[in-house]
């Protein structure tokens, strides 16, 4: 089963009754309430969250653990990532242009504690082009980057 995530991308939360949230998503989903969502009318706290919509041309395929050679396509790319510094949490999805997410589509949820991004869920393994859009943004990633054994900003240098 996989992940989904809801981003409300506007800053008032008391306005939520008068924004739509478009997604997609695999399957059937219903939108919780605003009870369920622990959202309310009277609420009013303002919460910066950050949000980026990029595109990268990536060379990709589905791994698995038990698939150690992957045979890999050239696919442009489009990412979604965000993260609520109050909340210490954040998300993200991917898909391919071409086929609207059908043949490749990965979504997941992000969390941190303070600026430290310390997890992730939905994905086997956390694409660098979202770990370097955290960077940017003044996470934490240093841990993540070694336990994923990727090569850290000082030494990728201007390659991205």
């Amino acid at each position: 089963m996989q992940s989904l995530i809801v981003v409300i991308p506007h800053k008032n939360l008391s306005t939520i009754s008068q924004k739509r949230v478009q997604m997609m998503s695999i399957g059937d989903y219903s939108m919780p309430s605003r009870q369920e969502m622990n959202l309310t009318s009277k609420t009013t706290k303002t919460m910066e969250t950050l949000e980026k919509k990029f595109k990268k041309v990536r060379y990709v395929g589905w791994e698995t653990s038990m698939s150690p050679i992957v045979e890999r396509e050239k696919k442009t790319m489009e990412y979604n990532v965000w993260w609520s510094k109050e909340e210490e949490r954040g998300g993200f999805e991917m898909y391919d242009e071409e086929s609207y997410g059908d043949d490749y589509h990965a979504e997941g949820s992000l969390d941190f504690t303070g600026k430290v991004l310390d997890g992730y869920d939905g994905v086997f393994s956390l694409d660098e082009e979202v770990i370097n859009c955290l960077e940017d943004w003044g996470a934490d990633v240093k841990q993540m980057r070694e336990d994923l054994e990727l090569e850290t900003n000082l030494d990728y240098g201007n390659k991205r």
